[in-house]
């Protein structure tokens, strides 16, 4: 199941329930590899439908796993994932740190598509082109800059329901 979460994007709340099943699967089975993959997913997904704080909360989880498991692939997404999350969030210090250790993570997994990925997060121009897209795609405004790439957000995104 966590290979399709990202399949079924277009139907956020199909991708919802693989994402349960596969995260029930995954836990029940004591499985932290899965339970890692399946996070990511998960996490892309609510980035995607700009679901911020559910992305964050399993971004962060998925690396909580990362300091158990050996998967540097996973990892590098994660923190891939989370410089942006975190960059439409507004914690740009936070986005920064994990754009760097990606680079760590990126450089072990071998996979270049990973270390050019690592590279580019951690150029400042990429992540402006980057944050104004989902800022323009989320209906967030960035009002301000400063340098190196420190922006001042006003978030009219919509708001999720509890």
């Amino acid at each position: 199941l966590s290979r399709y979460i990202f399949a079924l994007r277009a139907d956020y709340e199909r991708a919802q329930q693989a994402f349960h099943r596969g995260l029930a699967i995954a836990q029940q089975q004591q499985d932290l590899d899965l339970e890692m993959i399946t996070l990511v997913s998960g996490a892309c997904i609510n980035f995607v439908e700009c679901h911020f704080q559910e992305s964050l909360d399993h971004n962060l989880r998925a690396i909580e796993l990362a300091r158990r498991v050996d998967h540097p692939a996973s990892e590098a997404h994660v923190r891939y994932d989370l410089t942006h999350v975190l960059y439409a969030m507004g914690d740009l210090e936070g986005a920064a740190s994990h754009a760097t250790a990606m680079l760590r993570s990126a450089e072990r997994s071998g996979i270049r598509a990973w270390q050019t990925n690592a590279m580019e997060a951690n150029e400042n121009e990429l992540v402006r082109e980057i944050i104004a897209e989902q800022a323009h795609f989320c209906d967030v405004r960035v009002i301000g800059e400063f340098e190196d790439a420190e922006w001042i957000v006003e978030s009219r995104h919509r708001t999720q329901q509890a």
